[in-house]
């Protein structure tokens, strides 16, 4: 349950709702009840005025309503973890890339391409481990309730393991995509990575127009609301996060390797022109 659409909309209308409900209905008991009595025993009419004396309440409002939160929003601090934690998530990862992308350009020309392939893909996902599992530590001094859903260990537990998936998902999309922007325009490809993602994190995909309805195979969207699940015991679409979370991995593990292919396949045959412009002039 979101709690922006919970106060803006749910709450109010349903309010709205109940409380014009409710006055026409106490309104239409009350004439029916003094109807009553108008035609009633006298003993009986002096009984209801000494009740209704003791109570006026029961005549004022008979029938009333106690909202029940059932989902509360006990804590305030998980908005850092439910959308600007998202950002920082991906700015994490994408911090990685471009340390990654400095560091094998050293070594790349010593590899062979299914060597070259493989580090690109598991490196960056060995150091997910501990990068993730700091994410998720820092959380612990604010009390985020990871107990409610399961046990406190359990809880936090598995919101490190989503944590991990979608440092991986987002992550590794910013890996393929160096390999054609290069460093130097990649900065334009995290900027709608972000705005893409957490444009539709922030409110419920049904209230915003259907243009939005693309939020439920992003990452961002998927990994907050398994979150939800953890933290606020909501109901629980984990099964569906993980796998739109572990498709964007499994599309990365396809198209880093080929974008390398295509980008090593360009550099080498513009190697080959070159060296063989440079015999002509010779």
């Amino acid at each position: 349950r979101n709690e922006i659409a919970a106060n803006s909309f749910i709450v109010p209308y349903t309010n709205a709702l109940l409380q014009s409900t409710l006055s026409a209905f106490n309104a239409k008991t009350n004439s029916q009840y003094f109807a009553a009595l108008t035609n009633g025993a006298n003993e009986a009419r002096q009984e209801a005025m000494v009740a209704i004396s003791q109570a006026p309440q029961t005549v004022s409002q008979p029938f009333a309503y106690q909202a029940v939160n059932l989902r509360p929003y006990t804590k305030t601090a998980s908005q850092a973890v439910l959308l600007v934690g998202q950002i920082y998530i991906i700015i994490l990862s994408f911090m990685i890339t471009m340390t990654h992308d400095f560091a094998r350009g050293i070594i790349s020309p010593f590899l062979r391409f299914n060597s070259y392939a493989r580090m690109r893909l598991f490196v960056p996902l060995v150091i997910y481990i501990p990068l993730s599992l700091s994410y998720a530590m820092v959380n612990l001094p604010f009390k985020i309730t990871f107990g409610a859903k399961y046990t406190y260990a359990g809880g936090f537990f598995l919101f490190w393991v989503f944590v991990y998936m979608g440092m991986a998902a987002l992550g590794l999309a910013t890996e393929a995509m160096i390999t054609l922007l290069t460093p130097r325009f990649i900065a334009y490809f995290l900027i709608a990575l972000i705005i893409s993602n957490v444009s539709v994190a922030s409110v419920p995909i049904v209230l915003q127009p259907s243009f939005y309805r693309y939020g439920y195979g992003f990452p961002v969207f998927n990994l907050a609301q398994a979150i939800r699940s953890i933290i606020f015991n909501t109901k629980n679409h984990m099964g569906v996060n993980a796998g739109v979370l572990l498709a964007w991995v499994a599309l990365s593990m396809i198209t880093v390797p080929l974008f390398t292919w295509l980008m090593r396949r360009k550099d080498e045959q513009a190697e080959n022109q070159k060296n063989t412009e440079q015999k002509v002039v010779v």
